[in-house]
């Protein structure tokens, strides 16, 4: 048994009696985010304070947490993204990070093809208006009929495509900064962003958020293709919301599926319009993909100590 600390600041790894079994089985001492809600400032401070080792999803470790942290040398991260990790910074106080990338990139490709499906065939929208009692038998159209943009083909772009392919996608467009040759084919093809915009009938993006704030803005959402849809599992901050929500009123879009947001939890009055669908930030949280991340972040921490 490793005889250091660990505090583990994410709820659903806390909240997890198969991972905390697993982890307690390996380290000496274990502390666990019991609050039900994510670890800020001083709380944060408090609870990290006496551990060498920290799990951490969304939790952001700045320089003023990290200088009343001097006993933390290892951080596991839980979960994908890296938008709130300061490289720079962990260098500077000497912290190792451990991360497996694309850990959950299926979960999150798997609930993306639901809102695709939903979007093309209008069934969230239909099922909002019988809620209403309107009867509103507009079926959309099928996969096999439509073009679907992906904006950034990294893992679960990647993923996504895949599965589209699977089901007989008629045309999958794709923008990256970096192009991806080794995948193209007849239907997945690259394309300027513009090009993708203008013509897709449903529009997913996966970027990070780090240096992508606010990325689809005005400029670029005028360029849409109307009457199509757009979804972001990726992160809140890269839509421009005021843009974004003004297209949807304005018929300019037919659909928008969100499962990140600018700030959670995300209760604004927009989202009871009957063409949003939306999710508590659960793309990439199914049962199966706690325990893959949480094994994955127990596997790397296990790697650094025995090695």
């Amino acid at each position: 048994m490793i005889n250091k600390r660990v505090g583990v600041a994410v709820n659903a790894f806390s909240q997890n009696q198969t991972l905390v079994s697993e982890l307690k089985t390996h380290f000496k001492i274990c502390d666990f985010n019991e609050t039900g809600k994510r670890l800020e400032g001083t709380d944060l401070i408090e609870f990290l304070k006496p551990c060498e080792c920290a799990i951490i999803s969304l939790e952001k470790l700045n320089a003023e947490i990290l200088k009343h942290l001097p006993n933390l040398k290892v951080i596991g991260k839980y979960g994908v993204g890296l938008d709130n990790i300061n490289f720079q910074l962990l260098e500077k106080n000497n912290i190792k990070l451990l991360y497996t990338s694309g850990v959950n990139r299926y979960e999150v490709a798997e609930m993306t093809l639901g809102f695709v499906i939903s979007c093309l065939r209008n069934i969230h929208y239909n099922s909002n208006l019988n809620k209403s009692f309107i009867w509103n038998k507009d079926g959309g159209i099928s996969i096999q009929e439509s073009i679907i943009g992906i904006i950034g083909l990294g893992n679960i772009g990647s993923e996504i495509a895949r599965l589209l392919m699977l089901l007989g996608a008629k045309k999958i467009l794709y923008f990256d900064i970096e192009r991806k040759q080794n995948l193209e084919n007849k239907i997945l093809q690259y394309s300027t962003i513009e090009d993708l915009l203008s013509r897709a009938d449903v529009i997913t993006i996966h970027i990070p958020g780090e240096k992508n704030e606010n990325y689809l803005n005005n400029d670029l959402i005028s360029k849409i293709k109307k009457g199509s849809s757009i979804i972001n599992t990726s992160r809140g901050c890269i839509l421009d919301y005021d843009s974004i929500f003004k297209a949807l009123e304005d018929d300019k879009l037919s659909n928008l599926c969100l499962d990140v947001y600018p700030n959670e939890p995300f209760f604004e009055e927009i989202i009871k319009n009957p063409k949003i669908l939306c999710t508590p930030h659960i793309s990439g949280n199914s049962n199966q993909a706690k325990l893959k991340m949480g094994r994955s972040v127990i596997k790397n921490l296990l790697s650094h100590y025995e090695n």
